[in-house]
C-alpha cells in the first residue's frame, strides 16, 4: 500500500437519480474502492435529486459533498441527456467552490455524467490538475486526459475521433470494465455450465422505472414450469419495491432480494439472466451468464445492440415496447436451445476477464 505521503487526492463527480438511474454511481464506487485500498484520498461531489444514493456512498466509507436542488423544474434537467451551457456553467460553478474548499488540489477529477461536455470539463480544469471521463455515447467533446469507454470496441476505434484532445488517453472495450471485487472472486470459482436452465436472475437497474421487472415475472409464471428458481434483485430506488415484495411472495419459486450485496453470488448461481442492457451487462458476462436484454433508455441502445452482435445476449429491443408475449417468446426459445446457451456461456466468458479496474486504476495512477 502506498504511503500516505504519496497518496494522490481523487474526486468522483457523479449522479444517481430516478432518471439517471444507479449505473454511474455503482461503478463509480467500483473504482473508488479498489483506488481507496491502494492509499489513495478519495470523495465524492453528487447532486441531491430524487433517488440519489448519496447516501449509499457516505455508508461505504467516502466523504459526500452534495449539489443541493432548489426547485422541481431543475431537477428534471438532471436526465440522461446533455445539458445546455448555461447549466453546465452553473454545476460547474457549484463544483468549484467545492474543490477550492481544501488547500490541496486535487490530483483527478474523474467524471461520469452523459450531461457534460467540454463545457463543464473546461471550466473546472484550472481547479483540478487532471480529468477522467467516463463514458459510453461518444456523442460530444470532452476535454480531459483520460477517457473511458467499458464497451465493446468493435467498431469503436474511431468514435472518439475529433471529440478528444490529441494527448488524452483512451481505454476502450470491456477489457476496462469496471467490476466489482465480488466478481473478481466468483470468476476464479466458475461453475461447469451445461445449457440448461432452472435459475433465472432477474434484475433491470436500481431504479427499473417502466417495472420491467413485473412484466418480467409474469412472463416466467406465464410458462407454467414451477421447477424454474427465480432470483429477483431490486434497488432502494425502485418505487415498485413493496408492491414487487408482496407479488413475489405468493410464488415458491421466487427469492426476491432488495439492495442485495452478493449480487454477484446471485449470477453465479443463475443459468440465465433478463435485465437491462447497462453496465450490468459486463458484470454478467464476466461469470458466463447468458441473458436476454432490453434497452431502458436511448444511452443503452448501443450496449443492447453490441450485446447482440457478440453473441452473448438475446436482445428484445426497447423496454418500452416489450410485452408479456416478447419475453416469454425468447424464454421459450432458449429453453429448447441447450447448445446456443452454451455458445453464449463461452462468449461471455471471453468478452470480461473481471481485471477491468485494475488496468484502469494503473493507468491513473500512473499518470
Amino acid at each position: 500500500m502506498q504511503s500516505e505521503i504519496n497518496s494522490k487526492k481523487i474526486i468522483f463527480r457523479v449522479d444517481a437519480s430516478l432518471q439517471i438511474g444507479s449505473g454511474h454511481v455503482m461503478r463509480c464506487l467500483t473504482l473508488a474502492k479498489s483506488l481507496r485500498d491502494s492509499g489513495q484520498s478519495v470523495s465524492f461531489i453528487c447532486r441531491s435529486l430524487s433517488g440519489n444514493l448519496n447516501k449509499l456512498i457516505y455508508d461505504s466509507g467516502f466523504e459526500v459533498f452534495e449539489l443541493t436542488t432548489n426547485n422541481d423544474s431543475y431537477e428534471k434537467i438532471y436526465d440522461i441527456k446533455q445539458l445546455p451551457k448555461n447549466k453546465q456553467i452553473a454545476d460547474a460553478e457549484q463544483t468549484i467552490s467545492i474543490l477550492t474548499k481544501s488547500s490541496i488540489k486535487a490530483d483527478w477529477l474523474v467524471l461520469d455524467n452523459y450531461g457534460f461536455d467540454q463545457v463543464w470539463e473546461n471550466k473546472v480544469k484550472n481547479y483540478t490538475k487532471k480529468i477522467m471521463v467516463i463514458d459510453d455515447l461518444a456523442n460530444r467533446h470532452h476535454s480531459c486526459d483520460i477517457l473511458l469507454d467499458q464497451s465493446l470496441p468493435s467498431d469503436q476505434a474511431n468514435s472518439y475521433q475529433n471529440l478528444l484532445p490529441t494527448s488524452c488517453i483512451q481505454l476502450l472495450g470491456p477489457k476496462f470494465a469496471l467490476l466489482r471485487e465480488q466478481f473478481k472472486v466468483e470468476r476464479c470459482k466458475l461453475r461447469k455450465r451445461d445449457g440448461s436452465i432452472s435459475r433465472i436472475f432477474v434484475f433491470f437497474g436500481g431504479a427499473d422505472c417502466l417495472n420491467m421487472t413485473r412484466l418480467t415475472l409474469d412472463a416466467i409464471l406465464n410458462l407454467k414450469k414451477p421447477e424454474l428458481q427465480i432470483d429477483v434483485v431490486v434497488g432502494k430506488q425502485n418505487k415498485h419495491i413493496n408492491e414487487l415484495q408482496n407479488y413475489c411472495s405468493n410464488f415458491a419459486q421466487i427469492n426476491f432480494h432488495c439492495q442485495v450485496d452478493n449480487i454477484a453470488k446471485l449470477m453465479q448461481n443463475a443459468d440465465l439472466a433478463i435485465g437491462a442492457g447497462g453496465s450490468t451487462s459486463w458484470e454478467r458476462c464476466c461469470l458466463g451468464l447468458p441473458s436476454i436484454v432490453c434497452s431502458m433508455a436511448d444511452n443503452q441502445d448501443k450496449i443492447v445492440n453490441i450485446l447482440a452482435k457478440a453473441k452473448v445476449a438475446k436482445s428484445l429491443g426497447k423496454a418500452k415496447n416489450i410485452k408479456v408475449s416478447d419475453i416469454k417468446r425468447q424464454l421459450n426459445a432458449l429453453l429448447t436451445d441447450q447448445d446456443g446457451m452454451l455458445q453464449m456461456s463461452k462468449n461471455c466468458i471471453k468478452l470480461v476477464d473481471a481485471q477491468g479496474t485494475g488496468r484502469v486504476k494503473k493507468e491513473l495512477l500512473c499518470l
